[in-house]
C-alpha cells in the first residue's frame, strides 16, 4: 500500500511503472491519495480507481451518539452536531475532535462548551452582530457592545481566515437580507 502516492518523483513514478507493467503473480499494489489528478495517466490506465465520498454529518452525529452511550457521556444532540460539521467528514477527525471536548468539559457535553472548545461562533453571535449592524454601532469603541465580539472572534478571525467560514455569515445573514429587501423590517 502506498499512502500519499502522488507525491511520489517523478523518477520514482517511472520506477513504478516498470513493476506495474510486469507485476510479481502474488502481488497487489493499493495507491491511496486525495489528488488523482497529480498521478501520470500511464499508471491511472492501470488502475482500477475507487472514489470514496466523506462521511456525512448526520452519519458522524449517530456514531457519536452511539459512543455517548457506550462512554455514560452525556451529550447535547446541537454538541454533537457542531463536531460533526467541524470534522468535514473525516471520521478519524471527528473523534479527535470529540476526544478533545470531552476532556476539556468531562462528561457533559453541551453546544456552549463544544463552541467555546474549538472557538466556533454560536449563531446568537451572527445575530447580535446583525444587530449592531442595523443600529450603525458596528465600529468596536471601548464600551460597544461589539468589543466582546471583537476580541473574542472578530480579531482573531482576521488574523487567521480559515477560522471563520464565510458560508456561516453568508446563511446567517441571507434571511435579514431578503427581508430588508422585501421591506418588512
Amino acid at each position: 500500500m502506498i499512502d500519499e502516492v502522488h507525491m511520489l518523483s517523478s523518477s520514482a513514478f517511472n520506477a513504478f511503472l516498470k513493476t506495474l507493467e510486469e507485476p510479481p503473480a502474488h502481488v497487489i499494489f493499493i495507491l491511496a491519495t486525495t489528488e488523482k489528478h497529480k498521478i501520470i495517466p500511464t499508471i491511472l490506465s492501470r488502475c482500477q480507481i475507487f472514489d470514496f465520498k466523506r462521511i456525512g454529518v448526520i452519519d458522524i452525529k449517530k456514531h457519536f451518539h452511539k459512543i455517548s452511550l457506550e462512554e455514560h457521556i452525556e451529550a447535547e444532540d446541537d454538541a454533537l452536531h457542531v463536531i460533526a460539521q467541524k470534522a468535514d467528514g473525516a471520521l478519524r477527525d471527528a473523534l479527535s475532535i470529540f476526544d478533545r471536548v470531552v476532556s476539556f468539559s468531562g462528561n457533559k457535553l453541551t453546544r456552549a462548551a463544544v463552541n467555546e472548545n474549538l472557538n466556533v461562533l454560536d449563531y446568537e453571535v451572527y445575530f447580535d452582530i446583525t444587530d449592531l449592524l442595523l443600529e450603525s454601532t458596528i465600529y468596536p469603541r471601548p464600551c460597544s457592545p461589539l468589543m466582546k465580539y471583537w476580541k473574542r472572534a472578530l480579531m482573531p478571525t482576521i488574523l487567521s481566515v480559515a477560522s471563520l467560514r464565510i458560508s456561516e455569515i453568508f446563511t446567517c445573514f441571507k434571511r435579514p437580507f431578503y427581508d430588508c429587501l422585501a421591506g418588512s423590517w
